[in-house]
């Protein structure tokens, strides 16, 4: 279709000025001809890719969190007396700094990649309490009660042993009852990771993944709860970890915690 030029666009409109009794044709006609022209309200404009909006709003926040840690570790090194001292902490710090700006940049190359696959639309998935049931026996994910997964084997740290307890315990998130399972992990007979994970299955046999209360630990002291994270806290959301018919070619958000937990399943 041929669209009208922004000149016989106005000469509509001067013409429904000079023939009042044709006004209200003169409006529709020049209503249609700014239709046509792409002029007219959204007319041609790009949905959003929102998607790739979120990764570069992380990759921004990143830098910033890394230029913060860079500056407080500045702050450190001026209060040591020895002058070779805060010179190498300094360096440290620089060092420290490159390295977060490389993570970042790891991390959005990451998420952009997974755009490529996921779409443009927001992640923000309708959750329906009634659409759940009381019991998980995804064939490929079951959650009985009483139930104990162990996998053990070498690793760089050595000897780890990690043992995946289905409890009795449940709890509600969204609305929805969770199955609660005690994950522990061990090293060379020392307990390194303690974990809370919470999942529910809906009525098409998903197991939805709806968070997790996990701590590292060293000699017995936890160092760090990074990678905690529950469904409906501070923007987190639930994501799929087990689809009812996995098939090949399957690509999907298994966690949505930004800059703290975001894996994905593939088939």
């Amino acid at each position: 279709m041929n669209s009208l030029s922004v000149e016989e666009i106005l000469g509509l409109s001067s013409l429904a000025k000079q023939q009042p009794r044709r006004k209200k044709q003169m409006k529709k006609l020049l209503l249609i001809a700014l239709i046509v022209s792409g002029l007219a309200f959204n007319g041609e404009a790009e949905p959003p890719d929102f998607c790739r909006r979120t990764a570069q709003d992380v990759l921004t926040s990143c830098r910033e969190a890394a230029q913060s840690d860079y500056s407080l570790a500045l702050a450190k090194c001026d209060n040591l007396a020895d002058p070779a001292a805060q010179a190498q902490c300094r360096q440290q710090a620089s060092a420290d700094l490159n390295d977060a700006r490389q993570t970042c940049q790891e991390q959005n190359d990451a998420r952009l990649a997974a755009c490529e696959r996921l779409g443009e639309a927001p992640y923000d998935p309708v959750i329906d309490p009634s659409n759940f049931v009381a019991r998980i026996d995804n064939p490929y994910f079951p959650l009985t009660p009483g139930t104990t997964f162990i996998y053990e084997g070498q690793t760089a740290e050595g000897f780890e042993h990690d043992e995946f307890a289905v409890t009795d315990n449940t709890r509600v998130i969204l609305g929805v009852t969770c199955v609660e399972v005690h994950d522990t992990v061990t090293t060379d007979g020392e307990l390194t990771e303690d974990t809370l994970d919470w999942f529910a299955q809906d009525r098409d046999g998903n197991v939805w993944y709806f968070g997790e209360n996990t701590q590292e630990l060293e000699d017995g002291l936890i160092t760090t709860i990074e990678g905690t994270w529950m469904a409906g806290v501070n923007g987190d959301k639930p994501g799929i970890v087990m689809k009812a018919h996995p098939a090949i070619g399957d690509f999907y958000r298994q966690e949505f915690s930004l800059a703290n937990a975001e894996d994905f399943a593939e088939r």
